[in-house]
């Protein structure tokens, strides 16, 4: 019979010990550690004079042993051997993408997966996307420089395109950043992205649903970002951009429905096909924001600051928008945007996720579709997020897009077991259950409303990936239904 045992001891010394202390409101912040500069990189008289203690002889071997350990793990010649094992090319970075490191001098230097990037849209048609990297980071002045290049091609579309970025991190106590990017992509409307690569190419080319709507973009920015005070995070930015509409170039479909065909590249006339959705244009955008999070917990290391929990805390949004010096003045336009969401835990049923939503535009009555208020919708019943936090699970993507005030809630309360281990048939499933609801409001038209029931954590064993969710949505006296899968690999 196989067995083993496990023994160890602590000794502490308590000194200047006060039983009753008298705190005012002002002795504890939100600072809950601080490590001093210096405080492990003590030498050997400091410990001497303040150890309360002696080490024991296997303590001191057990130090200089560990201290050898870790000057060995440290060093290059140890760094570059383990780097070239990593270094090595495999089939699997085909799918995955490749990394190689320089981990002494922590430079890297990432290429994206190409199999993966392989992907299909009725304006491209099927299109190869691939992005390098390169990043360096200095972990004493807790700096980072960061770079990418990305390359595009479609098709059937012939265009190529192609954007870079680059940003610079200061520091990582208040993570003062700058970034400069640019070039030429295909952007959705919905800057959010609700459809991804992944889902579109498959709906696109099996269920003949392009539902994804796309503008070709040149653009150049610059952005700016500080925290200002603990849990409060300023952030702006300038740049221009020059918006041309795309059009369909590809009909190819791997599974022909004969009573469908494809819609056109205009979300607001998808049956017009051949004639552009906008006319050509360019604006300058400036952005300016705040994002605040109350009572925000942290640790300070004497290089960098640790924020804890703050999707825990109730965290504010607010941001304004202008829209200036376009091609067209009434593509000139301002628009106040606030956010405020919270994700907790609620004792021992489960946690709970709100977001409440709103804002509003000034002088947009003739704005750019592209610059709407554009909302996640699904059309697709795929979903590769586990939890709908901003997103309507049946809203189609561009139905209640608008230029005029808006306010949304989302709220999802995932139960955990809670409910199924109190059911003796299910206990033992893993199933967990979620309930949903989704609202909102837009001047002019009706409210759209959406309840959701779910079932979460369905596999077996480890391999937990599949959610399922019966979803009722309201409409202007009209109600809809269906099943969405969600699926977190």
């Amino acid at each position: 019979m196989f067995g083993f045992k496990v023994g160890g001891n602590m000794t502490a010394v308590y000194s200047n010990y006060e039983f009753n202390p008298d705190f005012d409101k002002n002795t504890f912040s939100n600072e809950i550690m601080s490590f001093e500069k210096g405080s492990n990189k003590k030498d050997s008289i400091y410990w001497k004079t303040n150890r309360p203690i002696k080490l024991t002889y296997s303590e001191k071997h057990d130090y200089k042993r560990k201290d050898s350990i870790q000057l060995l793990k440290k060093s290059k010649t140890y760094l570059d051997s383990i780097d070239t094992q990593r270094n090595k090319f495999s089939y699997g970075n085909l799918l995955f993408g490749y990394t190689r490191s320089n981990t002494y001098n922590e430079e890297f230097v990432t290429i994206s997966a190409p199999l993966l990037s392989v992907q299909f849209n009725t304006v491209q048609g099927w299109n190869l996307t691939n992005t390098i990297s390169f990043s360096k980071r200095d972990k004493e002045a807790g700096s980072r420089f960061y770079s990418s290049a990305t390359l595009g091609y479609g098709f059937s579309e012939k265009t190529f395109r192609g954007s870079g970025r680059i940003s610079y991190l200061f520091n990582s106590v208040n993570k003062p950043y700058i970034e400069i990017s640019g070039g030429k992509k295909l952007n959705q409307f919905n800057s959010n992205n609700p459809i991804s690569p992944l889902i579109n190419t498959v709906a696109t080319l099996f269920f003949e649903d392009n539902y994804a709507k796309y503008y070709d973009n040149t653009f150049v920015k610059l952005q700016l970002s500080d925290e200002i005070y603990d849990g409060l995070r300023f952030q702006s930015s300038i740049g221009y951009e020059k918006r041309a509409a795309v059009l369909n170039t590809s009909d190819y479909v791997i599974i022909d429905k004969k009573y469908k065909t494809y819609t056109s590249n205009d979300p607001l006339r998808p049956e017009l096909h051949g004639i552009p959705s906008f006319d050509t244009h360019h604006v300058y955008t400036f952005t300016t924001a705040l994002r605040y999070v109350f009572a925000q917990k942290y640790i300070s290391y004497p290089n960098k600051k640790v924020n804890l929990g703050y999707d825990k805390q109730p965290t504010l949004i607010l941001s304004y928008e202008q829209k200036f010096a376009g091609s067209n003045n009434n593509y000139n336009f301002g628009a106040v945007h606030a956010k405020l969401s919270q994700n907790f835990d609620v004792d021992n049923k489960g946690h709970f996720y709100y977001a409440l939503k709103g804002g509003t535009f000034i002088d947009a009555e003739n704005i750019s579709f592209v610059d709407y208020q554009h909302f996640n919708g699904n059309q697709t019943h795929y979903t590769s997020k586990s939890v709908n936090t901003d997103t309507f699970n049946l809203m189609p993507y561009y139905n209640f897009s608008t230029n005029n005030s808006y306010v949304e809630l989302h709220a999802e309360h995932h139960f955990k077991g809670y409910l199924f281990k109190k059911l003796p048939l299910l206990k033992n499933t893993g199933f967990q259950f979620i309930l949903g609801a989704h609202t909102l409001f837009t001047k002019y038209k009706k409210p759209y409303s959406e309840l959701a029931f779910g079932i979460d954590n369905i596999g077996f064993g480890k391999l937990r990936f599949l959610k399922v969710s019966y979803v009722k949505a309201f409409h202007d006296g009209i109600t809809e239904n269906g099943f969405v899968f969600g699926f977190n690999f």
